[in-house]
């Protein structure tokens, strides 16, 4: 009878000097595998960066499947765009709260926080620079309007501008306004 003779033996891969199987060479592996992958995403959190590489993802979804391509402008532009705007708004809370109730990104930007409005600033021009050179005055002057109403919303301007005619000094501070501002921003 003939006997089924493997040409190539995969347990011959897996298999390490001095350990018992592949079989846990393959686990010990893909748990620092993971553990390595759950720091990369710690970092990126707290330098702020999980949000806009997740909002340039959707955008260049939607784009590829409304016209079967990526558009890396858009990609790039929605990044900066949004990390701009998020370190706008957490900028504004460094220093509002003691060293026991701020977060621990509120801290690390306080540690920094000259560095991190110019990079801000930074993206915020980046993000208008390429949208002008790949789009059209029209869609800048929409892309600014993001950040000025992360501006009216989380710092004091909007106190500023209304003149202490409401008691709020910020929109964020007004209960339950956030999801009527962010579903008025987002159908726009």
């Amino acid at each position: 009878m003939n006997k089924f003779v493997p040409i190539f033996d995969l347990s011959s891969v897996f298999s390490v000097p001095g350990r018992v199987s592949g079989e846990y060479w393959l686990r010990s592996n893909m748990a620092r595998l993971s553990r390595l992958m759950s720091y990369g995403v710690e970092c990126m959190a707290r330098l702020g960066l999980v949000l806009p590489a997740g909002a340039a993802s959707a955008v260049s979804v939607v784009a590829l499947a409304g016209t079967g391509r990526i558009s890396t402008a858009l990609a790039a532009a929605v990044f900066l765009l949004v990390y701009a705007s998020y370190l706008i708004d957490h900028l504004a809370d460094v220093d509002r709260f003691d060293d026991e109730q701020a977060s621990k990104r509120s801290l690390a930007l306080g540690r920094r926080k000259r560095f991190f409005s110019v990079l801000g600033a930074a993206a915020l021009a980046a993000a208008v620079t390429i949208t002008g050179i790949a789009s059209s005055p029209a869609a800048m002057l929409l892309l600014v309007s993001f950040p000025i109403a992360v501006i009216l919303y989380g710092t004091p301007w909007f106190g500023s501008l209304t003149r202490g005619l409401f008691r709020y000094r910020r929109l964020k501070d007004i209960p339950g306004f956030k999801a009527f501002y962010t579903a008025f921003f987002g159908a726009c």
